[in-house]
């Protein structure tokens, strides 16, 4: 599982073991920008992505896809796809999104 912002992962699928980004449904999450030494974070963008991360990293989740939206390109290039869903831990039901 990797951990893309305070309110995305991305999770290894059981049945095939293939990787899919999961955006948390109903969680605006704080957004950094920028790479290397030049990054510049919003309030709370990088305790938001540290707390989702020690929350679900290496642990077994269930999501329940809700909705997909597509978002076109400014290049004319392929569609990106947002998969939005609600994620719980296997262990206990916690939703990840509260």
């Amino acid at each position: 599982m990797e951990i893309n912002g305070g309110d995305s992962l991305t999770i290894e699928k059981e049945s095939d073991f293939s990787l899919q980004r999961v955006f948390l449904s109903s969680v605006k999450a704080p957004i950094s920008k920028g790479r290397g030494d030049n990054i510049v974070n919003e309030p709370y963008a990088w305790e938001s992505k540290e707390n989702l991360r020690k929350l679900s990293i290496g642990k077994q989740v269930r999501v329940e896809m809700e909705f997909t939206k597509a978002i076109q390109s400014k290049q004319g290039g392929p569609d990106f796809v947002m998969n939005f869903g609600t994620v719980f831990l296997a262990k206990n039901n916690k939703n990840l999104g509260v």
